[in-house]
């Protein structure tokens, strides 16, 4: 069987994932062998679209990847927030509970249950403040997305990559796996990086962690750009595609 070389003139821009709520090109120039027609190049174009969900993504969409990179770290601070304002609200619900226990035995003293309603209308105020917000924006572009903060991170790389940052990408795209395993495409980028440097040992991680996505993707959307990534990388891995 032939051998086929890859020519990755945008390896690091393409191949995004589906339902990333994003659109990005990848072409890859497929060469045949030297003693074979060099005429004969298959041109393969990736492009997957959806709409633009908030001011950030209507950034990145749009080619302005300087002004998308500082929105989505916007995002990124905006859904750690919210994270800790429920961790917080949670903290203040069990502490409540406990003095409950403490000074009445299971029983609400009134200070208890003032400590209990301040939890609750805390915690309330933030979930209304952020139900208002997303409400308010409903019929036209969000300013910030305060939720997922590994694929804001990962998209603040996308950016990067995009600016020519490669470096500042790769470290948006390891804090975005280290955050939530399931984002498959930056493992694939970070493989694609890692065999570039002839990190073979590195690639085989990453694509290990793709394929253990792929076994609880039964029916996901997905699914299919997960095996066409996998199969790439595994034939990369394996020295059946060359990387320039």
């Amino acid at each position: 069987m032939r051998s086929q070389r890859v020519k990755t003139r945008h390896y690091l821009i393409g191949l995004m994932a589906v339902g990333t709520l994003c659109s990005g090109p990848l072409f890859a120039a497929v060469q045949d062998d030297p003693q074979t027609n060099n005429n004969d190049e298959d041109i393969e174009n990736i492009t997957v679209t959806a709409r633009a969900g908030d001011a950030a993504m209507q950034a990145f969409n749009a080619g302005n990847f300087e002004l998308a990179e500082i929105k989505f770290k916007e995002n990124e601070r905006c859904a750690l927030r919210v994270e800790r304002n429920r961790q917080a609200f949670i903290e203040g619900v069990r502490e409540s509970q406990i003095s409950q226990e403490v000074n009445g035995g299971g029983v609400n003293t009134g200070s208890s249950m003032t400590d209990s309603n301040a939890a609750r209308v805390e915690g309330n105020s933030s979930m209304n403040a952020i139900a208002a917000k997303t409400q308010k924006a409903e019929d036209k572009v969000r300013e910030n997305t305060c939720e997922n903060r590994a694929f804001q991170i990962y998209m603040a790389g996308m950016s990067q990559l995009q600016l020519g940052r490669a470096e500042d990408a790769e470290a948006s795209f390891e804090r975005a796996v280290a955050l939530s395993q399931i984002q498959y495409d930056a493992h694939y980028r970070l493989a694609l990086m890692k065999l570039l440097r002839q990190d073979k040992s590195g690639a085989e991680g990453h694509l290990e962690a793709i394929n253990s996505i792929l076994k609880r993707c039964y029916n996901c959307d997905a699914r299919e750009e997960i095996v066409r990534i996998s199969d790439f990388l595994q034939k990369a891995v394996d020295g059946k595609i060359k990387l320039n």
